[in-house]
């Protein structure tokens, strides 16, 4: 498998496994200018936003057309009401993007899971094991299957499996892109997972059920090895862990699509505050590029609405990807003027020495280099 990645950057990508042989991978490299992801395959991204600061081009980003058109930034500012179109029946979550259906036998579907819509660190420490086979993740809420098969799926079996577990009786279905990274402990390395709670968790790729919007046929899957997305063939051999389908988990208020109301905009101080984390972002961007301890000073200097900003954590910059576009994958309303390319975070990687985290906003996705590259900055307090 060819794989696309940033000038002078190496990605280990897992190209096969099975459950009675260890991962196979590969050390690859390429000149294409923001596909940096490890794993990401396909997209040809011009990094035309390298030098775009505070401006940082145009922002219109592609969006999927599931019949809801572009929201309007009005919509935003402002406004704090609670959102779940899916709750009464409408199938869509938020305009452009579908909700997901109700695992069997219930009918109906979810807006939740869609968007990171919980506090999050890059370490998961809010996990309670029930004794029964589940864990609990009290930061989001979600109860998982705790010990997984070691039999391989496509996208549509990982699905079925799901549905048809009969784990304590409840219902279970595939997690999405977003909820299978909540449970990525960025601190550790093959496995990228605690392991107190999950035992016996393969190194290798885990489906979601969120499709991939740059590719038709593609979906995401979490590799487990150092914890970043991969896009892949729906038809690719991967793990599969479980999310429980209850009532209170998909059919909660907290919304997925950014509704309205999920952020909060002051235009006048340049700051967006997230009322689903709780956390403040800047809104606009640093001007120029900076190596991954220049962006840690430039966050800590910042004096912008009082100062006390800081460099996000990978677990926090994932929070702002936007599944419903691409090319950036952001919400623009927001964020305006956001360049599709990769920013800095906080995180050291726990597989090489002098790398760390990055989050990229074309098509959304996590990924690493040494900390001596030059991406973009955005800071949250």
């Amino acid at each position: 498998m060819v794989v696309k990645i940033a000038a002078g950057f190496s990605a280990l990508v897992l190209l096969g496994c099975s459950s009675d042989a260890a991962p196979r991978a590969e050390s690859v490299s390429g000149a294409s200018a923001d596909s940096g992801a490890m794993g990401h395959r396909d997209a040809d991204v011009s990094d035309a936003g390298s030098d775009a600061g505070t401006d940082g081009g145009d922002a219109a980003a592609t969006r999927i057309d599931a019949g809801g058109g572009d929201r309007d930034a009005s919509s935003y500012e402002g406004d704090a009401s609670p959102f779940n179109a899916c709750a009464a029946g409408t199938p869509v979550c938020a305009p452009a993007y579908p909700c997901q259906d109700l695992a069997a036998p219930a009918v109906g579907h979810t807006c939740r899971g869609q968007f990171a819509d919980w506090l999050t660190t890059d370490s998961p420490a809010a996990f309670s094991d029930n004794g029964d086979g589940t864990v609990t993740d009290s930061r989001s809420g979600l109860v998982w299957q705790q010990t997984v098969s070691s039999d391989m799926f496509t996208q549509a079996t990982a699905k079925a499996y799901c549905a048809q577990l009969s784990l304590l009786g409840a219902k279970w279905r595939l997690p999405t892109k977003a909820e299978l990274e909540s449970i990525v402990d960025f601190t550790k390395f093959s496995p990228a997972i605690d392991t107190t709670y999950f035992p016996n968790t393969p190194a290798d790729p885990f489906w979601s059920s969120s499709a991939y919007v740059g590719a038709p046929g593609d979906a995401w899957l979490v590799q487990f090895i150092l914890g970043s997305p991969v896009n892949l063939g729906a038809d690719f051999p991967g793990h599969a862990r479980c999310v429980q389908d209850t009532d209170a988990v998909t059919l909660s208020t907290g919304i997925g699509g950014a509704p309205p109301g999920r952020y909060l905009i002051d235009s006048m101080n340049g700051t967006v505050v997230d009322t689903r984390t709780q956390l403040t972002w800047q809104r606009g961007i640093a001007p120029g590029t900076h190596t991954q301890p220049d962006a840690v000073s430039y966050c800590a200097g910042l004096t912008l609405a009082g100062g006390g900003w800081r460099l996000p954590q990978v677990s926090e910059l994932l929070t702002l990807v936007d599944p419903t576009v691409y090319n950036p994958a952001i919400d623009v309303a927001a964020f305006p003027d956001t360049p599709a390319v990769w920013f800095w975070t906080s995180s050291a990687y726990a597989g090489a020495v002098d790398n760390a985290w990055y989050v990229t906003f074309f098509y959304g996705y996590s990924a690493t280099s040494p900390t001596s590259s030059e991406p973009q900055v955005r800071c949250v307090r």
